[in-house]
């Protein structure tokens, strides 16, 4: 099987962070939050191994290309760091994304099916430009990788 499908990804951070208020001349911890979402156009190419009549078991891959990198930053954040609320960050990932598909699919009638699958990914995404000791700049790629559970419900308009 295969197809090609839109999705999000990212993380939320929540933490804590020493903030100098200059109004109060008092250094706070006060609490930051930022949320990453990456938007990706997935390729997904699998097999399906019958376990059961109803059952089956999926195993594929699935090249990714990234379609957009947005940070949002809350209000601590802002302040704290001197961050906009809302960020660009697609020059800090790579364009390209691959991962493994592993897991069940149930079918519930001909029509409709539910599946959930595990998406480890393979290749370091996060990206920025570091020097090198010819004083240049070279790409450095950090191990930061998507790892996703997807559940989805699937409906055959036609068989």
């Amino acid at each position: 099987g295969g197809g090609l499908q839109f999705s999000t990804k990212g993380a939320l951070y929540e933490g804590t962070t020493d903030y100098y208020d200059i109004n109060t001349s008092l250094l706070q911890t006060i609490s930051v939050k930022y949320n990453k979402v990456l938007s990706y156009i997935d390729l997904p190419i699998y097999a399906k191994y019958v376990a059961s009549q109803k059952l089956f078991l999926i195993i594929g891959i699935q090249p990714s290309i990234l379609v957009s990198a947005k940070i949002k930053n809350d209000e601590n954040a802002q302040k704290a760091f001197s961050l906009p609320e809302k960020e660009d960050a697609k020059d800090y990932y790579g364009i390209f994304d691959f991962g493994l598909l592993l897991g069940p699919q149930y079918e519930i009638n001909e029509k409709m099916s539910l599946r959930l699958l595990y998406k480890p990914g393979l290749l370091k995404i996060a990206k920025d430009e570091v020097y090198s000791s010819g004083g240049n700049t070279e790409e450095e790629y950090y191990k930061v990788m998507n790892s996703v559970l997807d559940f989805s419900f699937i409906y055959r308009l036609n068989q």
